[in-house]
């Protein structure tokens, strides 16, 4: 009875012992059950890394290949629009080149005619006066021959005093000036009235006169001269050069050189 009643005392104190060995091993199994998945995942997350990693092995050439590609793609497309583009600027700089060719045509002919021009106002003679113009506007030239002509004279009215003649001087209306359109400026001539026979010497100092018919205009004094009133304004006359001035500088004698009244009137004639 002592013996029965021991061994279920043991029994009894063995029995948390047992309970805990027993949870101990349920409870183990129950962490590895619930670790096996986790494992799992990890080692099918690494699996699927592992692809991945050889896919992008993989396609690595394939993807080096395909940029290549296109950059060949990209320059030959480049060298295929420069070659069509080549002769649109070929052209462009033709017409560049043909402008900036006609530029400096166009400025040498500037200058060219620049020059010309100044060449031309350095050659001109001064500026001539309305009278100049007018004489050769009439189409008259110049008679560098020194013999006689005949026609009417007429004389300078008194507004005209002090009025600058063709060539440069004031018109003096008490010394001997006179016009005439084909002598030459400088010319010392004769003037002799056909009515009366009386003569003055006079020097051609300017253009004139502009009527036909008449060959010379007197200033007022030379006109009393010879004879020729207000009252006649105009008359018959004959005009003979005494020296005339040719355009080399030299001086011709004119017809009336040799006569005797002609030496002794030049000064007279010249406005002295």
């Amino acid at each position: 009875m002592n013996a029965a009643r021991r061994f279920l005392y043991r029994c009894i104190a063995l029995l948390p012992l047992a309970w805990s060995l027993g949870t101990g091993t349920a409870h183990g199994k129950t962490a590895g059950l619930a670790k096996a998945p986790a494992q799992a995942q990890a080692a099918r997350h690494a699996e699927a890394a592992g692809h991945h990693a050889a896919g992008r092995k993989a396609q690595a050439p394939g993807a080096g290949r395909a940029k290549a590609g296109a950059r060949k793609s990209s320059a030959a497309q480049r060298t295929k629009a420069t070659a069509a583009k080549a002769p649109a600027a070929r052209a462009a700089q033709a017409r560049m080149a043909s402008a900036s060719k006609a530029r400096g045509t166009a400025v040498t002919r500037k200058a060219a005619s620049a020059k010309g021009a100044t060449v031309a106002r350095k050659a001109a003679p001064a500026r001539s006066s309305p009278v100049q113009r007018r004489a050769a506007a009439s189409g008259a030239r110049l008679d560098f021959s020194g013999r006689r002509r005949v026609g009417e004279a007429s004389y300078y009215a008194h507004k005209f005093a002090g009025r600058k003649m063709a060539d440069g001087t004031r018109m003096r209306l008490n010394h001997h000036n006179a016009a005439s359109k084909t002598l030459p400026l400088g010319t010392i001539a004769k003037v002799t009235n056909l009515k009366t026979g009386k003569s003055a010497v006079v020097k051609i100092q300017d253009r004139g006169p502009f009527v036909k018919g008449r060959i010379v205009d007197l200033s007022p004094a030379t006109a009393r001269q010879i004879g020729l009133t207000a009252r006649e304004g105009v008359g018959p006359v004959a005009v003979t050069p005494i020296a005339v001035p040719l355009p080399d500088g030299s001086v011709k004698p004119g017809e009336a050189a040799r006569e005797p009244m002609a030496r002794t009137q030049v000064a007279q004639g010249r406005g002295d």
